[in-house]
């Protein structure tokens, strides 16, 4: 319980979170040569400290409730940290892997930035990343996140979008063949979820996923190459 102790300090100080909640870092062992002897189950005892001048003193033992105490902090630190984790955008939002063991090829068609639209010969600004695949292949949340709309629109075609971890980002999905079934406005999904299908509805050329990334704070779209962690393109398919 010693070492445990020591452990929960060292964590708290090096995450800065120490006296934020938790245990008295002062707190100690029991003093050398008494160290698992007597009844464990007191949380104070008196014992003698050779160091204050024959002074008694009252030391707070290690007990199992005085560790929990001093570890829940830990937990819900790195609970919170997993939570806003699992409401970053970070990976490719389709589902390449198949149930049947196939595994689909992809490749980015359009980046984010400046470009002349291939429909319209107009030069124009691509708020998002096309991601050219199969027609059909699941698209997936690229994080944990609610359904805040689900429309068809005559540029983008059938849509979703999703908001995330503490309203910071919102993910767009677009031109899609079709909604997962019983998908609705409001819905908590989780990363990895399938949302839909890719398709070609709306002003489009061909099958692919137009993917968004909006930055709530700083209030406009971003590139979502630099949010895809997971993925490198594959040219067959």
């Amino acid at each position: 319980m010693k070492d445990i102790h020591q452990m929960a300090e060292k964590i708290q100080q090096t995450l800065g979170i120490l006296g934020q909640g938790g245990g008295d870092s002062s707190v100690s062992g029991v003093s050398n040569g008494t160290e698992g002897s007597g009844d464990t189950q007191q949380e104070n005892v008196s014992v003698t400290d050779d160091a204050s001048d024959d002074t008694h003193k009252k030391q707070e033992v290690l007990t199992p409730s005085i560790l929990k105490h001093e570890i829940l902090p830990l937990y819900d630190y790195v609970s919170e940290r997993q939570r806003q984790l699992d409401g970053y955008p970070s990976i490719l939002p389709v589902k390449l892997q198949q149930e049947n063991g196939e595994k689909y090829g992809y490749w980015y068609s359009s980046g984010f930035g400046w470009r002349t639209h291939l429909l319209t010969k107009k030069r124009e600004f691509h708020q998002g990343l096309d991601i050219k695949t199969r027609s059909g292949v699941p698209v997936i949340a690229a994080a944990d996140g609610r359904v805040v709309k689900i429309e068809r629109s005559g540029y983008l075609g059938k849509t979703i979008e999703i908001d995330h971890e503490g309203d910071e980002f919102k993910t767009l999905y677009a031109h899609l063949k079709d909604y997962a079934d019983g998908l609705r406005v409001g819905q908590k999904v989780t990363r990895d979820q399938i949302i839909g299908y890719v398709g070609n509805t709306g002003r489009s050329t061909g099958a692919h996923l137009h993917y968004g990334v909006y930055d709530m704070k700083r209030k406009r779209w971003v590139n979502p190459i630099k949010y895809i962690l997971d993925q490198q393109p594959t040219f067959s398919q």
